[in-house]
C-alpha cells in the first residue's frame, strides 16, 4: 500500500510524505469526529447544520475545483486534445451545478421562496434537485466517490487497465487521495443500506462525508492543472507505458 502511495506522489509531484499523511490522516479525523457521539453527538449536529462552516467549505471546494475544471478544459481545447477537454468542460459544470445545488441557490442567503410546483417535491422545502425524489443526483455522490476510491487500485490490479490508464491518466485520481474518497464512500453505502439508521446525528455527518468529497475533487483538479502547466514529471501511472494524450480522431 504504502508502495502504491509512494508511486502516485512521485507522479503527481508531492512528497512521499505529504502523500502518506494524506492517505493516513483522512480516515483518522473521521473516525475521531464519529467517536465524538459517545461523547457528545451535538457537536456533529452543530458542524453539520445548515449554513455551518462545513457546508460553506463544500460549497467551495466543489465551486473552486469547477473553475479549475474549467481552467484544464481551456488547456485542452488549445492544445487540440479535445476529448479531454470536453470531459472536463463538463466536470467543470457538474461541479459549479452541484455547488449551487449544495446552497440551494443562495435561497437561504437571499430569502426568497421556493417555487410551489418544487416546495411539494423537495423533502427539505427548498430550492434544489437534490432533495427531490427520484432525483438523477441521488446516487452520483455515492458513484463518484467509489470511483475515486477504487480507479488507481483497479489499474494497477488489472493489466489490461494498467496498459490503458496511461491513455487516461489526468482522469484517474491518485492513490494518496482513495482515503479521502473512502469516507463518503463507506459512510454513503451504510446509510443507502440502512446499516446505519437515520437520525439527527447521521443526517449531519452527511455533511462531513461530503465535505470530504469535494476536497478531493478540488485537491485531484488542482493536481491536474498543476501538472499541466509544469508537464515534467516522473513515470506515468502505467510505469511502462509512455503518457499519452486523449485526443479525438
Amino acid at each position: 500500500m504504502n508502495r502504491w502511495i509512494d508511486e502516485s506522489s512521485r507522479v503527481w509531484m508531492i512528497s512521499p510524505q505529504l502523500g502518506r499523511t494524506i492517505f493516513y490522516l483522512c480516515p483518522l479525523l473521521s473516525l475521531l469526529l464519529l467517536g465524538t457521539y459517545f461523547i457528545d453527538e451535538r457537536i456533529v449536529a452543530q458542524l453539520g447544520r445548515e449554513d455551518s462552516v462545513v457546508e460553506w467549505v463544500t460549497f467551495i471546494c466543489f465551486l473552486a475545483g469547477g473553475i479549475a475544471a474549467g481552467l484544464c478544459a481551456r488547456f485542452f481545447f488549445r492544445s487540440k486534445q479535445r476529448l479531454y477537454g470536453v470531459v472536463f468542460l463538463m466536470v467543470c459544470l457538474m461541479a459549479i451545478f452541484i455547488a449551487g445545488e449544495e446552497i440551494s441557490w443562495g435561497q437561504r442567503i437571499f430569502g426568497w421562496q421556493t417555487p410551489e410546483a418544487l416546495a411539494e417535491l423537495n423533502r427539505q422545502g427548498e430550492t434544489n434537485l437534490h432533495n427531490t425524489p427520484f432525483s438523477p443526483f441521488e446516487y452520483a455522490p455515492h458513484l463518484a466517490s467509489a470511483y475515486g476510491m477504487v480507479a488507481y487500485a483497479l489499474t494497477r490490479l488489472i493489466p489490461f487497465l494498467r496498459k490503458f490508464a496511461g491513455k487516461v491518466e489526468f482522469l484517474i485520481p491518485p492513490f494518496f487521495l482513495a482515503s479521502v474518497f473512502l469516507v463518503p464512500c463507506v459512510w454513503l453505502f451504510a446509510r443507502a443500506t440502512n446499516i446505519v439508521q437515520f437520525t439527527v446525528f447521521t443526517s449531519r455527518y452527511n455533511e462531513w462525508g461530503e465535505l470530504y468529497l469535494s476536497a478531493g475533487f478540488l485537491f485531484f483538479i488542482v493536481l491536474v492543472r498543476r501538472r499541466l502547466i509544469q508537464p515534467a514529471h516522473p513515470k506515468s501511472i502505467a510505469e511502462t507505458q509512455p503518457s499519452v494524450a486523449l485526443k479525438s480522431s
